[in-house]
């Protein structure tokens, strides 16, 4: 006798990176899950519920409502329903605290001290995602500059493409004190950002360098420079959410999990955007240049001292002063971050990503990979190539 088939519906936009995200990870769980059937349709964040949902009979739903009554509709149907964005929480969402943590130190890495962060909207999720980067510089001993739109928020900025462009961006960008690392709340809001900086002759990333998050490709690579992204791993929190969407279909009340539940953001996509050294010594920014070049060669701090004219202790000094840890570390730092590039995209056996980032021996590679991360590197690839990052 065949088993009968759970019906799960996704009311999940497939118009933004982010939501097809989610639904890629709800579909691994369901792949894992033979008797789960998932149904889904082509729409975006914003868009009314179906006119068919009052009628719809089956066992689950997931969603991302934008609205106290979407939310109210869903739940009139007393049918087991995880909610992904809400007018407040989200029921299961990234850990905000996490990705800006993230962003400070992917900027403090590159030596830069002044901070903003853009959003052109504050809803509850804006709001929130600026908060904690406010929090996570405060921990450093940092502030941060926040737009603030004097306009009618109902106004949209004006598209890249707009040389009119909007005034009160662009006069914020202009002001704010330089190099300065931006952090927008989403890459669509980066790809604002970006167009304003082009429309003032503000260079990116030389007196802005930008980060987004979603590591939306299709925004992120399409731009010139291209622009880096933390990547929120909303695969994860889509196979979470079918986690807990699954614990409601098949448990009493008492014993669901209490939410929300946040999942951690993946790693930092760097590209163009932020690849730079906010730092006013010529020489230090030289050997960063000559150690981002050369270290899979092999280039040894004595080397890089040599060629700027200092000698190791001076550049130990004020590599320290500049960059808060040692050349040498810098080196390894890099080799490791490539490493976890080829481990993610490519299938590379070990023993040729140790060749490829400058390892030698491989079993030096294992040991080092693992002092750094935490993990061997085929746990590492384990972990991230399956798409789900726990």
């Amino acid at each position: 006798m065949l088993q009968k088939k759970i019906q799960v519906l996704l009311l999940i936009e497939t118009s933004r990176a982010y939501g097809r995200g989610l639904i890629e990870g709800i579909s691994k769980y369901a792949s894992e899950h033979d008797n789960w059937s998932i149904h889904f349709e082509d729409r975006s964040l914003h868009d009314h519920l179906p006119y068919w949902l009052k009628h719809w009979k089956g066992d689950g739903i997931i969603a991302r409502t934008t609205t106290s009554a979407q939310r109210q509709s869903i739940l009139q149907l007393d049918i087991p329903y995880v909610e992904l964005f809400g007018t407040r929480t989200p029921e299961v969402g990234c850990d905000d605290a996490m990705v800006t943590r993230m962003a400070v130190e992917h900027f403090l890495m590159r030596g830069i001290r002044h901070f903003a962060f853009f959003t052109p909207e504050m809803q509850a999720w804006c709001r929130h995602r600026c908060e904690h980067f406010q929090r996570a510089l405060q921990c450093y001993g940092h502030s941060c500059s926040c737009f603030e739109r004097k306009k009618k928020p109902g106004k949209a900025l004006s598209p890249s493409w707009d040389v009119s462009g909007d005034r009160e961006l662009r006069t914020w960008l202009l002001e704010l004190p330089k190099p300065t690392g931006l952090f927008a709340a989403t890459d669509a809001y980066s790809l604002t950002v970006l167009g304003a900086c082009r429309r003032e002759g503000i260079r990116v990333p030389e007196e802005i360098a930008i980060l987004g998050a979603d590591n939306d490709h299709t925004i992120c690579l399409a731009v010139t420079p291209q622009l880096s992204s933390i990547d929120v791993n909303n695969v994860l929190t889509g196979y979470t959410a079918a986690e807990l969407l699954h614990e409601r279909m098949t448990l009493p009340k008492r014993r669901w999990r209490s939410v929300p539940l946040y999942t951690p953001p993946a790693y930092v996509v760097t590209r163009q955007s932020t690849e730079m050294a906010a730092i006013d010594d010529e020489d230090v920014v030289k050997v960063m240049e000559l150690l981002r070049k050369n270290a899979t060669k092999g280039i040894t701090v004595t080397e890089a001292a040599e060629t700027v004219g200092l000698s190791l202790r001076t550049l130990r000094r004020r590599f320290k002063k500049h960059i808060g840890h040692s050349p040498e570390k810098e080196i390894i730092d890099i080799k490791i971050n490539l490493a976890k590039q080829y481990l993610r995209e490519t299938p590379l056996p070990v023993y040729m990503v140790s060749r490829k980032v400058g390892f030698n021996p491989p079993e030096y590679f294992v040991k080092a990979f693992k002092k750094e991360v935490g993990l061997t590197p085929m746990q590492f690839r384990k972990k991230y190539q399956s798409g789900i990052v726990k």
